[in-house]
This record gives structure tokens, sequence and C-alpha cells, in this order.
């Protein structure tokens, strides 16, 4: 009897967790959904069919290329932009939100108020009649035992992307930069 007993309670209890864990969890965001809005950008840059001029420098080494925006692997050109989530809970617990707005345009700035967060710094301006977030600027930090990283990101909708970095290794004493730069023909 009391196998059956437990037998039954474990049935119960698995029921329910799975029940539970297949339940829809719609969590609203507290701040803006930076990678949302990227997934979105990737959909209308590939709509365009235009060409992007990309120039990447690393180390000093410059190269140039010319490509359709359709042939482009857009969620890894702009994994950097992708990645910044500060709707995660670290961030949310970190962010300060700035109203920066004036008559002519609006603008947010996202601060972190920790050193400890990879994104410091997020600053967002919307277009004409604030109908879509034309300007993304983003900064980053990483600071762990062997190496140190700062980057920096700025997105002008439809027209121009750039992402650079720096990386320095502390105990060895070198340093790796790196920037990419995009611009759309319309």
């Amino acid at each position: 009897m009391r196998k059956t007993t437990c037998i039954f309670m474990g049935t119960i209890i698995w029921m329910a967790g799975f029940f539970i864990s297949c339940e829809t969890k719609t969590t609203e965001k507290k701040f803006f959904d930076i990678p949302g809005y990227f997934k979105e950008e990737i959909e209308y840059i590939t709509m365009l069919h235009s060409t992007v001029k990309k120039t990447s420098i690393y180390n000093g080494k410059k190269t140039e290329e010319q490509k359709k925006t359709i042939d482009v692997n857009w969620k890894k050109e702009w994994q950097f932009f992708l990645q910044a989530d500060i709707n995660k809970p670290v961030y949310i617990a970190n962010m300060q939100q700035h109203d920066l707005s004036d008559s002519i345009q609006k603008r947010i700035l996202y601060t972190s108020n920790s050193s400890k967060t990879t994104i410091q710094r997020v600053e967002l301006v919307w277009g004409f009649l604030n109908k879509n977030v034309d300007i993304v600027s983003i900064s980053t930090r990483k600071n762990n035992l062997i190496s140190s990283s700062e980057m920096m990101g700025i997105y002008i909708r439809g027209k121009r992307y750039f992402i650079s970095g720096t990386q320095r290794t502390k105990y060895i004493g070198s340093s790796t930069s790196f920037s990419v730069e995009g611009f759309f023909d319309q």
C-alpha cells in the first residue's frame, strides 16, 4: 500500500511539474528589447536587397568587401547587438533609465550602476514622429583575472553600423583591436 501511494504521489508531482513547465510564459520587458529590435532589423535589411560595403580592421590590417544584404549572415555579423539583452535579471537590477527626450526627438539612455555588468551604456534615439528607433549605441566592458576588453557599437537604421573593440591581456601586456564598419547603399 505504501509503495502504491509513493508511486501515485510521484506521478502526480511529475505531472504537475510537466504541466507547469509547458505553461507559456509571457514576461513583459522592463527595458527596450534590443535583441528583438535587431532580429526585426535583420528582416528589414535583408528585404532592402541593397548592398553593404564593409571595412574591417584587425590589429591594423584592413580588408574591404561588398556584398548584397541578402548574402550576409547578419546573426553572426551583428552578434554584438543581438547579445545585448538588458532585460536579463542582472541588468534589470543594475540599469538606470534616463529620459533625455526634448521637443525635437525622443532619446532614452540606460546606464549601469555596477562595474561588474558587461553592458555599461545603451542609448536609443527615435526618428521622425517617434515611429522607429533610428540610432542604437551600446558600450560594454569585461574584466577578469586574465584580460579586460571594451567594445562599442553604433547602428544607424538602414544606413550604417560600426563595431569596435580592444582586448588587453594583463600579465603578458599584449593588446588586440578591431573595428568593423558597414555602409548600406540605397
